[in-house]
């Protein structure tokens, strides 16, 4: 993450080498880092999508975010009528399936080839003697593909979109601002940036915990009763096998959890006031046995993220853009204007 964040911060330079602001489109910035950090956790792949001109890696890993009609359709059909696979045959990554199953079983091989030069085989679940194999690999193969796959569409685009709204809610709010930049300073005038010391900006994580409030990447949670449940004081009862379905926004924004909700204020999570959020309350990363497995992982990057931009640069909002969440998708996302932030550069 530190060495992708590096990237992040010397394409940010190049950029403002002859200049001290201007406005960029912040999403395209924040999903180009997270691109490049779920490659390599969930592919095993070293990229850099900062290059010139865009790695293939990139500009094919943007396939499942594209939104068309057809898109629209076969993702409703997924969430609501997942019987459906079976007859229209649809892949999460189209027409690139073949592209990213490649990538996959290439990395499998180079580490199974390391582990023999090294002489520390051990056993392992899948043995692929050559490339070919890997190609016909269809069945039991794409099961493992498809892990790497739900965790490189889960954890680039909701960290991306967490992190582009923050630095807008950031750039809205110059207090806040000025409180987060401060301890970034603060924390990293002695230390390198650690995971120990970003556990110690405490405030930088209360600013993605209220972003998550106002912004959850994925704004449905979903969930199948294991048994009839009767809803107390009410005549509903809720059948077995039935799906239930959590709608976020309605929760995180009602003022009998969170009072003022359309107030941006990351001091609802700070540790004086955080126990006075009630439980279920909060979901972004959804809750229980099945709360989202890449919960710590999509905190630090983010936090690792917002730490290079925050250290560098000071932000505030292009008034000729209008930011504005998209109508048109399932997961929480800025629509085609995108978010534009002006940056500009500090003198440190």
């Amino acid at each position: 993450m530190v060495e992708t964040s590096n990237f992040l911060n010397d394409f940010l330079d190049k950029k403002f080498k002859d200049r001290e602001l201007q406005s960029i489109e912040i999403k395209e910035v924040c999903t180009m880092y997270t691109t490049d950090i779920i490659s390599s956790v969930a592919f095993g792949v070293s990229t850099n999508s900062f290059d010139d001109p865009t790695p293939e890696f990139y500009v094919r890993s943007r396939t499942p975010f594209i939104m068309t009609l057809k898109r629209t359709l076969q993702i409703f059909g997924i969430f609501f009528f997942p019987w459906l696979g079976r007859f229209y045959n649809h892949s999460f990554f189209g027409k690139d399936t073949d592209y990213f199953r490649h990538v996959f079983w290439s990395s499998l091989n180079a580490r199974e080839k390391a582990k023999v030069e090294r002489g520390d085989m051990i056993d392992s679940l899948i043995k692929l003697k050559n490339e070919k194999q890997a190609a016909d690999f269809k069945f039991e193969g794409d099961t493992l593909v498809a892990q790497s796959g739900i965790f490189f569409i889960a954890g680039l685009e909701s960290s991306a979109v967490t992190m582009s709204f923050a630095l807008y809610e950031i750039a809205r709010h110059p207090d806040v601002q000025k409180r987060v930049r401060e301890e970034i300073h603060e924390c990293l005038k002695d230390n390198e940036l650690t995971y120990d010391t970003i556990n110690n900006m405490k405030y930088l994580m209360q600013v993605i915990h209220e972003t998550m409030r106002f912004y959850p990447p994925a704004p449905i949670i979903d969930r199948m009763a294991s048994e009839d449940y009767k809803i107390p004081d009410s005549d509903v009862t809720i059948k077995k096998g039935t799906i239930v379905y959590a709608p976020l926004p309605g929760i995180h924004m009602d003022p009998k959890y969170f009072p003022d909700p359309e107030k941006f204020d990351p001091d609802r999570f700070s540790d004086e006031r955080k126990h006075e959020i009630e439980p279920c309350s909060y979901m972004p990363f959804g809750e229980g046995p099945r709360i989202c497995i890449g919960l710590r992982v999509g905190l630090l990057q983010t936090a690792t993220g917002l730490i290079r931009i925050l250290n560098n640069y000071e932000l505030s909002v292009d008034p000729k853009y209008n930011t504005a969440i998209c109508t048109r998708n399932v997961f929480t996302t800025p629509n085609a204007t995108g978010i534009h932030l002006y940056l500009k550069k500090l003198k440190i």
